[in-house]
């Protein structure tokens, strides 16, 4: 239980627009939340080619190794 209240109660004031005194403002950190979101976005895409019926997602499904 205290493994998701205390990262919860990291997250709810940056969720909520919270800026950290100015830390979330700083060049490097809007770069880095850029950055992980457009690897989020490319995990869905990634992840439709491999499961997908074509050659990639037949080759992936033979084995855990190929995977």
């Amino acid at each position: 239980m205290i493994g998701v209240c205390l990262p919860g109660l990291f997250f709810l004031p940056i969720a909520s627009g919270t800026w950290i005194f100015g830390l979330l403002l700083t060049r490097g950190a809007v770069r880095l939340g850029h950055a992980s979101y457009s690897i989020y976005l490319l995990r869905g895409l990634t992840l439709s080619l491999i499961f997908a019926p074509s050659f990639p997602g037949k080759y992936a499904i033979l084995s855990p190794l190929h995977f």
